[in-house]
């Protein structure tokens, strides 16, 4: 058999480099995560890098002290998560929260709200330059990065909230997921498996932190319109149908993420009082029927 014309073998080469680049590595021996790397200048990205590593301050330092410290507090007095199924839901929800602010602020259109350049830029960019936005940043600075979220939810918990120990738990609740947890769940999505070790990648394997499978092979392939959600990955089975790159309008988006970062904790506050009130209820109820079964 005659050998291949040269055009024929450097096609062949760029087909193989090609495939290599979608390929899980794990293919090739090594850990199965997808290959990442940096856009370049020739690679003709539409920004010219991450966004400015600005360094972390003492307000930073002493904001994550107080929440962290609320925590702790909680843990002590009653155990913090309370119940099963809220913490669940909580877990839930912190990942579809990032995801309608991730779907808002990943649209083009948002580069020109002036408001929320930055943010946006920084969204969007990180496509091009997923690893100098992600482990270049460091966690900690991601982490930083979040604070301005947080203060929205606890400055809308506090004109809208009912004041109580509820009202400070789903605040923390929602704080240590989709902020704390969205830095961390993102960071360790990234840079296949450098600095993860056995819990880190057993969190992954749960879905409790996001998989990078899930979102390197999901979300950072173009048109990046689905798995948007980056804690746990886990509301992106329900809202992959309903977010897309272009769908739904941007001011839906806008609109759907202001609504949640005003009023989620209230909400969520006066929905569980009534369910912890029938779930009280139904088990006195049960108790006093296994009361009258023994006695009968």
């Amino acid at each position: 058999m005659c050998n291949p014309t040269p055009v024929l073998r450097h096609a062949a080469k760029a087909a193989a480099a090609a495939a290599d680049a979608q390929t899980p590595a794990g293919t090739k021996g090594g850990a199965a995560e997808l290959e990442e790397k940096d856009a370049k200048s020739e690679d003709r990205p539409r920004f010219d890098g991450p966004e400015p590593i600005h360094p972390c301050t003492k307000r930073h330092h002493v904001h994550h002290f107080l929440v962290w410290s609320a925590v702790a507090a909680l843990l002590v007095y009653d155990g913090f998560f309370w119940s099963l199924p809220l913490t669940a839901f909580m877990v839930w929800y912190g990942d579809a929260y990032t995801a309608v602010l991730h779907c808002a602020l990943d649209r083009p259109a948002c580069l020109d709200i002036k408001i929320l350049t930055g943010a946006a830029r920084g969204f969007q960019a990180h496509h091009e330059y997923p690893l100098a936005s992600t482990h270049g940043r460091g966690l900690y600075r991601m982490i930083c990065d979040t604070q301005r979220i947080q203060l929205i939810t606890i400055g809308a918990a506090v004109v809208f909230g009912r004041w109580n120990l509820m009202t400070a738990r789903l605040v923390l609740m929602k704080l240590v997921t989709s902020a704390y947890g969205g830095a961390t769940g993102h960071f360790y999505a990234h840079g296949g498996g450098k600095g993860r070790g056995p819990v880190i990648r057993t969190m992954q394997k749960l879905h409790l932190l996001l998989p990078p499978k899930h979102h390197v092979g999901g979300h950072h392939v173009a048109p990046h319109d689905k798995n948007f959600g980056i804690v746990n990955g886990l509301s992106n089975y329900f809202l992959n149908p309903l977010l897309w790159s272009n769908s739904p309008p941007l001011w839906v988006c806008l609109a759907s993420w202001a609504f949640l970062s005003l009023f989620d904790v209230a909400i969520i506050e006066r929905c569980v009082e009534p369910a912890s009130t029938l779930a009280a209820s139904a088990g006195v109820a049960l108790l006093g029927a296994m009361r009258v079964a023994v006695t009968a």
